[in-house]
């Protein structure tokens, strides 16, 4: 497990990861070469894999968001299933998928992203022709990106599972807007 200054690195660069080390050094009374040799070591160790920027759907012409869960029928061909998620992984419209249990039995999970609801529909066309037998009980659940009144934002859990509380510690979420006076 984390020591409490790795914590405290962990969870200022949990919530922005642009921040410098200088500055997390500063706001937190630490050095900065330690605050360094902790973020190399975070990212050695793989407590962050990587950082990404959060962009507007909207501005990048991303109107629609579809859940999809479905059940897989015959796990029994390896290949066919290693291949499917192979395409799942590839394919630049899909933003999350997992196997697992739940909603009657289903046994998969989608995200997917679409400008409009006609590339959505190509895209569907393309699974069902491509997977479709191995497809069945297929639901979606459809939005539009300016319904989205929250992001997927893991770091509030994973600061829970340090024992740290974003507001109480004094860390200002990225997604937070700042109140005005």
């Amino acid at each position: 497990m984390l020591k409490n200054k790795e914590k405290t690195v962990f969870a200022e660069l949990l919530i922005s990861g642009r921040k410098p080390d200088k500055h997390i050094a500063q706001e937190r009374k630490i050095s900065q070469p330690t605050v360094t040799r902790i973020r190399q070591k975070l990212e050695r160790e793989k407590y962050i894999e990587s950082y990404h920027a959060m962009s507007s759907f909207k501005k990048m012409g991303l109107n629609i968001v579809v859940f999809t869960t479905f059940t897989w029928n015959d796990y029994s061909k390896k290949e066919v299933v290693d291949a499917f998620i192979t395409d799942l992984i590839a394919n630049s419209k899909v933003m999350f998928f997992s196997r697992g249990n739940g909603f009657t039995g289903k046994t998969a999970m989608m995200i997917t992203m679409h400008g409009n609801v006609s590339c959505y529909e190509d895209f569907l066309v393309d699974l069902k022709v491509k997977w479709g037998k191995y497809l069945d009980r297929v639901d979606q659940f459809i939005s539009s990106t300016e319904n989205i009144f929250k992001s997927f934002e893991p770091h509030n859990a994973i600061l829970e599972t340090l024992g740290m509380d974003a507001k109480k510690d004094k860390l200002l979420s990225t997604f937070e807007k700042p109140k005005r006076k």
